[in-house]
């Protein structure tokens, strides 16, 4: 259909005289010589790439987006070089670095010779982060760039670009791994500087007056509307005037008189005169216009997000939130004193930390880096007590015991100092937890992100862990003796690794809350789990296991909003994908039953009738916040080969047209593409049995949990039809048009009531 769409386009613009031959052609016989996965220099290739940036060269910046595809993503491009080779693409993104690469002038990319001569020949290689793609950038080749875009590292400014589908470059990432990602070669970037400089901006009150100004213009006018409505209310009730008639001034005839309020000016000039005099002594600011204004505020800082920027949580509220006075405060932030000292202090305030402070409110509060970090070293105070985002990469994580005292309170076997690198600078995080597979006192390379209070400043001498990290060749690992490192802490660690989940920014490590068991481990005594729960009794490891608590909120509703991330279909062409490697047909449910323990993180995609499509509401504020999620949908559905059992699959959409409920006549056909979870009983009243569960009775219900996007569903005649479809639409259009037009009556009625002045006669 799309391909039908760009011809009749290309038709239309040449009949009415634009000039749609010149789009570029590309001769993809003459790309024969390039191959994937080889570093972007190569001999063999310099004929195709003069060829592709002379034709970019002889083309227009219009032409090349009239003709280019719609926007591809990193994983289109990866996956398929071959089938995008040589064509013309648009992608947007992040650009992280930039700078110019000079070359020889017989290699030079330009067609022709510059027409500065001082200017030298070369191309400059950009490095964006695409939008679909959070670790891995793409590298682009163009033979020019925005005038006033910085060239360097660090930028994160947002651009796009049309350009010709080159390779996947092989390159040596930072951690001296080889990495492939796609190449374009483009004649220019779009630059979009709304982003640059956004500390500084924040501190200036123009930046205020940019970001918010018809906030402000809507919030003066809703303010002048609302004081003018209440003031002509109160001039009308103080023009109501009641005549009597004196005895002594004139004979009373028994009449009360109530004057015209549409026309104030007819009646006794005196009482009018005194009216207006009272209506100019009472203000319109009483409580309903106080109200009102309150209110208006209100939604103004809430739509705008000045809430958000003024919650910036300070020392005195981290005090608060910790549970510290100010000895206790000060004392755990000196710097004087060696933090080996101080365990007891940072035991409490970790746990604290991680049971007492919601996460949503922390990370509402935080300051997000980059920033100058070296301000964190230089003012101390400054910063001290408040909560920063960190995001970057955990080299070293060192444990740091408890005594069996201290565990039987915390109820964990022990603390973590994490090293990391945030923005190419090493700090220190002190956290309850780490994800179970990192190595301990051992150098490591995880992509994290934390939302941590900063404490202190740290000497590099101070209680440095052992073995030293170290590795030769690598400035990451190179720091100075004399030099001063922030000191943070953190109620968790999350971690993105370099799997899928990762990529879709799902925190893998809350899955190890969460212990997978079999169901032929209800029998047994001791159970085998992590580290981490092994302190936990019997009891509460199977409630984990098998049933939905507190312990699920953050890795259930964090697995759910990272499906949720991913574009329609992505989950299953993966899921496709894997089998056709494997050289399968389809996946089967009974490892699904039978071993949930090695089916963790796994993608399936499975076939099968829903006999049941519940939607639940999420009324748990803290996840809204986190995860943007108030709403999904349980879906009960038999795969083809589950011997009648149910599978449960959570998610966030439905098809537009598929019926929700349950019962004999519900009966879709359905496939699913998600994530197993694990083994949950689905059934409110159903436990273990007498012998695995200390006592009761009664026979549990077990299914396998996914979690996925959404299903694909294959409708029939009868579910795209229902009955009294039609009859439903014309009484919910035949008692819309009876209330509107009560509500057009009502309003006629009043506002051509009669104006003329009433008159009650008097007995």
């Amino acid at each position: 259909m799309s391909n039908i769409f760009r011809q009749g386009v290309l038709i239309f613009l040449c009949l009415f005289g634009v000039d749609a031959a010149a789009a570029p052609t590309v001769d993809r016989e003459r790309l024969e010589s390039i191959e994937d996965d080889t570093p972007l220099s190569r001999a063999v290739e310099k004929p195709a790439w003069d060829y592709l940036f002379g034709i970019l060269h002889d083309s227009s910046e219009t032409d090349l987006k009239r003709t280019a595809f719609a926007e591809v993503g990193f994983v289109e491009l990866s996956r398929q070089p071959s089938e995008y080779r040589g064509r013309l693409v648009s992608v947007r993104g992040k650009l992280l670095r930039c700078q110019f690469i000079p070359e020889r002038k017989e290699s030079s990319p330009f067609a022709e010779p510059s027409a500065e001569p001082s200017k030298p020949l070369g191309f400059y290689e950009s490095w964006i982060l695409l939008n679909d793609e959070k670790h891995v950038p793409i590298t682009v080749c163009s033979t020019a760039v925005p005038d006033d875009m910085p060239l360097g590292d660090d930028l994160l400014e947002k651009v796009e670009l049309t350009g010709f589908f080159y390779k996947r470059q092989l390159f040596l990432s930072a951690e001296n791994e080889e990495v492939s990602a796609p190449t374009i070669l483009a004649k220019t970037l779009h630059w979009f500087p709304d982003a640059k400089k956004e500390i500084e901006r924040k501190r200036s009150a123009a930046w205020w007056l940019d970001k918010y100004f018809w906030q402000i213009i809507i919030l003066l006018v809703v303010v002048w509307l609302t004081l003018r409505t209440l003031s002509r209310q109160t001039e009308r009730r103080n023009r109501l005037k009641f005549e009597l008639a004196r005895n002594g001034e004139a004979e009373f005839d028994g009449k009360i008189v109530i004057p015209d309020i549409e026309n104030p000016g007819k009646g006794d000039r005196k009482n009018s005169d005194d009216s207006e005099k009272q209506n100019k002594s009472k203000s319109p600011l009483d409580a309903s216009t106080l109200g009102v204004l309150f209110l208006a505020v209100l939604f103004v800082f809430s739509s705008t997000g000045l809430a958000q920027e003024l919650s910036a949580i300070d020392e005195t509220f981290t005090k608060m939130l910790l549970r510290m006075d100010d000895f206790a405060w000060n004392a755990l932030g000196d710097e004087t004193i060696p933090l080996a000292q101080q365990q007891e202090e940072v035991y409490v305030m970790l746990n604290e930390l991680r049971s007492a402070v919601p996460l949503s409110f922390l990370k509402q509060g935080a300051i997000p880096l980059p920033m100058p970090i070296s301000l964190l070293v230089d003012e101390p105070k400054t910063y001290r007590g408040k909560a920063f985002a960190l995001q970057g990469t955990a080299i070293f994580v060192e444990e740091l015991p408890l005594n069996p005292k201290q565990q039987q309170v915390f109820r964990l076997p022990m603390f973590f100092r994490c090293r990391l690198l945030v923005a190419g600078h090493r700090m220190e995080l002190l956290t309850p937890t780490v994800p179970v597979s990192w190595k301990r006192n051992e150098p490591i390379r995880e992509r994290i992100a934390a939302t941590g209070l900063y404490l202190k400043r740290l000497p590099s001498g101070d209680h440095e862990p052992s073995p030293q990290p170290q590795e030769s060749g690598d400035e990451l690992f190179d720091e100075a003796k004399n030099a001063m490192f922030p000191l943070f802490a953190a109620p968790e660690i999350e971690w993105y690794p370099d799997t899928l989940l990762g990529k879709l920014g799902m925190n893998v490590g809350s899955l190890d809350r969460i212990p997978i068991l079999r169901i032929t481990d209800l029998k047994k005594k001791n159970l085998e789990v992590a580290e981490p729960l092994r302190l936990l009794d019997r009891k509460e490891i199977l409630r984990r296991a098998f049933k939905f608590t507190e312990t699920d909120r953050e890795p259930f509703y964090g697995l759910l909003h990272a499906t949720g991330n991913a574009s329609k279909g992505r989950l299953g062409a993966i899921a496709k994908e894997s089998l056709e490697k494997s050289n399968q047909t389809s996946f089967s449910s009974v490892p699904l039953f039978t071993e949930p323990d090695k089916q963790r993180n796994k993608l399936v995609l499975l076939y099968g009738t829903a006999k049941r499509v519940i939607p639940t509401l999420v009324d748990d504020k803290e996840v809204q916040k986190l995860y943007g999620i108030s709403k999904y949908y349980q879906i009960y559905f038999y795969p083809n080969d589950s011997q009648g059992n149910p599978v449960v699959a959570c998610v966030t959409e439905l098809p537009k047209g598929m019926p929700v409920g349950s019962g004999d006549d519900y009966s879709e056909q359905i496939s699913i593409a998600g994530f197993f979870y694990k083994l949950w009983v689905y059934e409110s009243s159903a436990v273990v049995d007498k012998e695995g569960s200390d006592g009761e009775s009664y026979k549990p219900n077990f299914a396998p949990l996914l979690i996925g996007r959404n299903p694909d569903w294959y409708p029939t005649q009868r579910t795209l039809k229902p009955p009294g479809a039609v009859a439903g639409d014309w009484t919910t259009t035949l008692s819309l048009t009876t209330f509107g037009g009560l509500a057009v009556l009502w309003y006629l009625l009043r506002r051509f009531r009669s104006t003329k002045p009433i008159v009650f006669k008097l007995r």
